[in-house]
């Protein structure tokens, strides 16, 4: 249930760690991140994008018709980005401002994950799924075409952070220090998210939506999160066959045991 922030200066530069929760990272963009980065950076300036949505031609062709864009444009700067069904182009953050810049991607599980916004937001189950499976083609995107990304579990985080948190003072090149342990007690965060402790009460899957399951038992499967016996036991239970399949189990139980009596 945390959703830690926090900011280190170092003199590489500066790193901001933000929670996923999308309502928590916007507010605290806004309230905190954005003016801070002015304050620290004196910026004047604004990056604008535009994103075009191409159906019906995929990845490879889109990077053909405009590659030349990608590999010459400097002002704005262009990229590729797809998704399942479409190919999204845009003034990629990772291929222009961000090419150097160290990504931590926190991946959790999506059956926590979705009762957590269920919780804290009014999105739909359907919807809250969509958003974590998505999440998921980010960080996919981001492990193939991003050398800098470093993914972290949320679990993992919450079991053993000060272990997760060291090698990621490595990855950054900084020095780690108890009191970020202690990020969750920020007076910063909304009083809801603040405690004096790192809990695993969050990692349990008490409340967890049970029809959320069969919306993401393919990357849970995938990610290692669920065993290949829970995903086929998954697939076979919220099949659209799986009612006439349990009739004629059961029939075939009856005649065995009116058989065995007989």
């Amino acid at each position: 249930g945390t959703a830690p922030a926090f900011i280190v200066e170092t003199d590489r530069g500066v790193t901001i760690s933000l929670p996923g929760v999308p309502f928590e990272m916007k507010w605290l963009v806004e309230n905190e991140v954005i003016p801070y980065l002015r304050e620290k950076f004196s910026l004047t300036q604004m990056i604008h994008y535009r994103v075009l949505k191409v159906a019906d031609i995929g990845e490879s062709a889109v990077d053909d018709r405009i590659g030349h864009l990608i590999a010459n444009s400097k002002n704005p700067t262009v990229g590729v980005l797809a998704h399942p069904g479409q190919v999204d182009v845009l003034k990629v953050l990772f291929e222009g401002c961000l090419s150097d810049v160290i990504v931590i991607f926190i991946l959790r599980d999506g059956r926590t994950c979705v009762r957590s916004k269920l919780a804290r937001t009014t999105q739909e189950l359907t919807h809250a799924c969509a958003r974590w499976r998505y999440s998921v083609q980010v960080m996919d995107y981001l492990e193939r075409h991003h050398p800098h990304t470093v993914t972290v579990r949320y679990e993992e985080l919450v079991r053993d952070p000060q272990t997760v948190l060291r090698n990621l003072c490595d990855v950054l090149d900084v020095e780690f220090e108890p009191n970020m342990l202690v990020g969750v007690a920020n007076e910063k965060l909304p009083d809801e998210y603040r405690s004096d402790r790192i809990s695993k009460a969050s990692l349990s899957f008490a409340g967890a939506p049970v029809l959320a399951f069969p919306l993401l038992m393919d990357e849970l499967r995938r990610l290692g999160y669920i065993s290949p016996a829970r995903f086929w036991m998954g697939r076979l239970t919220y099949s659209r066959w799986s009612p006439l399949l349990f009739l004629v189990v059961g029939a075939i139980a009856v005649m065995s045991v009116q058989s065995f009596l007989g």
